[in-house]
């Protein structure tokens, strides 16, 4: 009798996390069925058969087991051998059970390189490739160890060439060469968000296949990132960083390296044989080249997204980071618009001009106060300002942030501080409390840092009774209600909502068009759906009909959100998506005004996750779908970006969920339930790091809830109401807490309820 597939599934996933996680078995098997628990003592047992008859690497005694090929390896049969590298054996195989046609290509372990760690690395191998979930990476299909001992992984059969070979044959301009090159640095981006290295990245290694798209495949040798070093780590010689060839793990400086020498091979005039000493004419783009393979890790790009970026910018004929310089710039505008050539001389004159001010503005401020308030603002304006281009900077801007509010805190003390610098050193505050723990993104999700930023930014403004100080005051207290309101803590909420009023009632429209937005917000909060559609309406109102900067079409955007969420909750899901697909269009087109805008960029991913799951819950599955990709590439892309931001990276748990859900509405049910239990225990691991943390603990339950919808439904009912039960058990100790708010209890809640009620009644 043949197994269920879905139990197989199961069972190769507890394998593999059991592989890693040894002592947590109690917990992983707890609850499984006896079908899913017989076949993981099989997987078990063969693999303990395999380790048992491959010797050692490390003794040398004997030489290795001779083992015939197999011709099958479950349900493939195997074909032609497509290459031998230095961890296995690759061959295209076939689908033979008559499920259906299909073809593969299989890995298995090298026999030449049996043992104990060489099985663990290609242990590692099928649990890396399982986390990789990009178009230009060959992705996995299947994986683990056969009855007769042989570990082996089941992947994409891609049917293309190397990407140099392509390059050439192709006979392919310099821009289209770019191209390729900035989409393997995408793929390795995402590679490297999902915490993996490659390890030997070359031409060989990356395809292009019929469609001209590029496929990165052979992680072989890749590791965790930070992980433990494996030993007789190998690596390509022409394309591997010098401290690898000193003996160093793989490392993303490591990968950057390999990315810039793959640069010099495809866009360069030389030797092939010596990709390395290659050379490009184009001054631009060896400026990046250079930078990429520069021999100190540290002059290198931070990681494969800023490299991508500088490509995107050559190709736009924008200046690159790898070169900077004022006439630079002007010659590369000029060349962008004829037209200003003819002002160049006027330009220098400004320029000229305003450089004289500035030395004379420096002259003139010749005490210590001035000097020291000139270097924080600098600071805080111009340098973070480049810190917010550079990916993983938020660690960094926070700091710098930090130190300098130091320095602000004494001069705020001090005699010579002015009523209008103390609103400014508020208003510092608050941008740190921002990045701190606010909720927004970029964020380090530490709320009492950013709570005691804006305590401090309220007492600079006591006493000041100018306009500015009271607009401030306001802006300081919509960032606590919002973190209030998010932390479900209404009563605070409420109380800083009533404090706020009075402050706005003179204030300019965009900051009254705020305070309605957070009342909007809490009142949805509280469950109190008409009202919170009633304020973000006259939110919406205040606002001019043209949105004339970037900050006015993301204040718009969140007015759409709020009215169309409030209508989305009151259960009119059909009229919500005429606000929330306004909103995306207008976002869209911002995106493409200011393309390097992470705010916008992060808006337009919310935007399409409201509308896509409001497309959910109305069966309308194909659009759903489109959007929700969108916004979960989006989501990995920040994500990756920068791995201290925890709001993105609380962002990818929400996109995936919701993509999933998509996904198994318009019925790819296997890659939807491989993406739920990700993010079902993405979001566990999440909540285990601070277990007092309840938003963290309801988004898990919002998770296993979603997994339980999706199971039912597919005849897998014993583990959704499990899962329900789990769900159950949660809400109700929140509850018992008083840690749910009025929209939980209308919302999550009764969903919940509906979903076990309709399974699980017995």
């Amino acid at each position: 009798m043949r197994e269920d597939p879905a139990l197989q599934r199961r069972a190769l996933a507890l394998f593999e996390r059991l592989t890693d996680d040894p002592p947590a078995r109690a917990f992983l098997t707890r609850g499984e069925p006896p079908e899913v628990l017989a076949i993981l003592a099989r997987l078990e047992g063969s693999a303990a058969r395999a380790r048992a008859s491959f010797p050692t690497e490390e003794d040398g005694a004997g030489a290795p087991v001779a083992m015939a090929l197999p011709e099958r390896i479950g349900p493939y049969r195997l074909g032609p051998v497509l290459g031998e590298g230095g961890m296995g054996l690759v061959f295209v195989a076939e689908r033979c059970d008559g499920m259906f046609e299909r073809t593969v290509a299989v890995k298995l372990l090298h026999p030449a390189r049996f043992g104990p760690a060489a099985l663990a690395r290609f242990s590692e191998e099928r649990r890396l490739l399982a986390r990789l979930d990009h178009p230009g990476i060959v992705g996995m299909l299947d994986g683990g160890i056969a009855a007769d001992g042989w570990p082996f992984i089941v992947m994409e059969h891609v049917a293309g060439q190397p990407i140099d070979a392509h390059a050439d044959h192709a006979r392919l301009g310099l821009s289209a060469r770019v191209r390729l090159v900035r989409d393997v640095c995408r793929a390795v981006a995402a590679a490297h968000g999902a915490r993996v290295v490659h390890g030997d990245l070359k031409p060989g290694n990356i395809l292009v296949d019929a469609e001209g798209r590029v496929r990165l495949l052979d992680f072989g040798i890749a590791r965790m990132i930070d992980g433990e070093v494996q030993p007789g780590n190998p690596h390509t010689a022409h394309y591997a960083a010098p401290e690898r060839i000193a003996g160093e793990a793989p490392s993303v400086a490591a990968e950057i390296f390999a990315l810039g020498i793959l640069l010099k091979r495809i866009a360069g005039r030389g030797d092939p044989a010596r990709p390395e000493t290659m050379r490009i004419a184009d001054r631009e783009l060896a400026a990046v080249a250079r930078r990429a393979s520069a021999a100190a890790p540290r002059e290198r790009y931070s990681d494969a997204t800023a490299l991508a970026a500088d490509l995107d910018r050559w190709l736009d004929r924008r200046p690159v980071t790898a070169r900077r310089g004022l006439l630079r710039h002007i010659r590369l505008a000029t060349r962008r618009h004829p037209l200003a050539a003819t002002a160049l001389p006027l330009l220098l004159l400004v320029a000229a001009l305003a450089a004289a001010l500035i030395v004379q503005s420096h002259r003139a401020a010749r005490t210590r106060f001035a000097e020291e308030r000139a270097l924080a603002r600098y600071q805080l304006t111009v340098v973070d300002r480049q810190l917010a281009s550079q990916p993983g900077s938020l660690k960094l801007r926070t700091r710098l942030a930090a130190d300098v509010q130091t320095m602000l805190d004494r001069m705020a003390d001090a005699r010579e501080a002015t009523p209008a610098f103390r609103v400014e050193v508020a208003g510092d505050y608050r941008r740190l409390a921002l990045l701190q723990g606010s909720g927004s993104s970029p964020s380090l999700d530490d709320v009492p840092a950013a709570r005691r930023s804006i305590a401090r930014g309220k007492a600079l403004l006591a006493g000041i009774g100018t306009s500015e100080a009271r607009n401030e005051r306001a802006r300081l207290l919509i960032v606590e209600a919002l973190m209030a309101a998010t932390a479900t803590d209404l009563a605070a909420a409420r109380r800083l909502v009533g404090e706020i009023a009075p402050l706005v009632a003179d204030a300019p429209s965009a900051l009254r068009a705020d305070y309605l937005f957070v009342a909007s917000e809490t009142a949805q909060w509280e469950g109190q759906f008409t009202r919170a559609a009633a304020l973000a309406r006259r939110g919406l109102a205040l606002l001019p009909a043209q949105d004339g900067d970037a900050a006015a079409v993301l204040r718009r955007a969140r007015g759409l959100d709020l009215a169309a969420e409030a209508q989305w909750y009151a259960g009119q899901e059909a009229a919500a998506v005429a606000p929330f697909a306004t909103a995306v269009q207008a976002l869209e087109r911002a995106t493409a005004r200011w393309p390097e805008d992470r705010a916008i960029r992060t808006a337009l991913t919310r935007a399409r996750w409201t509308l896509g799951t409001t497309l959910v819950g109305l069966k309308d599955y194909a659009p759903a779908v489109t959007l929700l990709e969108q916004a979960w590439s989006a989501a990995r892309s920040d994500a990756a970006a920068d791995p201290d931001d925890a709001t993105a990276a609380r962002r990818l748990r929400v996109q995936q969920l919701a993509y999933g859900q998509a996904l198994a509405g318009a019925g790819e049910l296997p890659e939807a339930l491989a993406l739920l239990h990700r993010s079902v225990a993405a979001r566990f691991a999440w909540w285990r790091r601070a277990p007092g943390d309840a938003r963290r603990q309801r988004d898990w339950v919002i998770g296993i809830a979603a997994l339980a919808d999706v199971l039912a439904p597919a005849g897998r009912r014993d583990e959704a109401c499990r899962l329900y039960g789990q769900a159950g058990v949660a809400i109700a100790r929140l509850a018992a807490a008083d840690r749910l708010s009025p929209l939980d209890r209308r919302a999550t809640v009764r969903l919940l309820a509906e979903g076990k009620g309709r399974y699980c009644a017995t």
